[in-house]
């Protein structure tokens, strides 16, 4: 437990507070590697991006059931549930977007651009709403049971 009081610099921070903010953080980084993916064309920083995307991208889809359970602690079952459903139907609907986009913008690849650049617009807004607003639980870390 000393280790983490050292590691985060000062005591009191709840390990879901950190939690919420680098879930937040990571959304931010997600999709601004997404839209820099259209900006690059060396080969070196096309692989950074995809891979800062895929990384954070991963991270999130473990840990957004417990950011949203600190967010709205009320009924885990129905906030969960309702959390992946607008994930999932971000896959339908998604595709379905991007390629009007894609359709209207007359040039495939500006198409692209303005398809991913829409992509990562929301991410980093979903990013600060998710910094903004989980409200991590009141127990500091002495009140944390470890075994």
């Amino acid at each position: 437990m000393e280790s983490c009081r050292i590691a985060l610099g000062q005591e009191g921070f709840s390990p879901t507070w950190l939690l919420s903010l680098f879930s937040g953080v990571g959304l931010i980084v997600a999709g601004i590697s997404h839209y820099a993916i259209t900006i690059f064309d060396s080969p070196f920083l096309l692989m950074i991006c995809y891979a800062m995307e895929a990384a954070f991208v991963s991270f999130l889809v473990a840990v957004m059931p417990q950011v949203v359970m600190t967010a709205m602690p009320g009924k885990p079952g129905t906030i969960i549930g309702f959390a992946m459903m607008i994930g999932s139907f971000s896959g339908v609907v998604g595709p379905l977007i991007s390629g009007k986009i894609i359709e209207a913008s007359g040039a495939t690849q500006g198409g692209f651009g303005q398809a991913f650049l829409l992509c990562g617009v929301i991410c980093v807004i979903a990013g600060i709403l998710v910094t903004l607003f989980t409200k991590p639980e009141a127990k500091k870390m002495d009140q944390v049971h470890t075994t």
